[in-house]
């Protein structure tokens, strides 16, 4: 259903943004349903899931929150919301943490700023 690999061509995955895309914006191309995929992380460049590190294989799948835009596995995106200013009515595939912020109505994406700091410190850390 919300499954990006199934629902895209191998070429179509190297969309989005980085962890650095993530946190401030990434190309605004569209994904498998023509939606908006600006900010999402790049498939191409993640190999395990923003919250619980698990990495990916060909049974354990790439999901994109539709809120945060990070790849997340499935344990953690089962959940679906109606996200705010994405321009979609019907509830969306969403990770548990914005499912949690979404519910509690905070107008704060906390994983949008997990992976800025993370990218922050990558950048730093690179440069050093």
């Amino acid at each position: 259903a919300e499954d990006e690999a199934a629902a895209e061509a191998p070429a179509a995955r190297s969309r989005g943004g980085g962890a650095a895309e993530a946190a401030g914006g990434g190309g605004g191309k569209k994904g498998a349903a023509g939606k908006q995929t600006e900010g999402w992380a790049k498939d191409d460049e993640v190999t395990q899931c923003f919250l619980t590190g698990v990495k990916f294989t060909l049974v354990q799948r790439k999901h994109h929150c539709r809120y945060c835009g990070q790849i997340v596995c499935a344990d953690v995106s089962k959940k679906t919301a109606k996200v705010p200013g994405r321009g979609v009515s019907e509830a969306v595939r969403v990770c548990d943490v914005c499912y949690e912020q979404l519910e509690r109505g905070d107008p704060v994406c906390i994983a949008k700023q997990v992976a800025k700091l993370r990218s922050e410190s990558e950048t730093a850390r690179q440069q050093a």
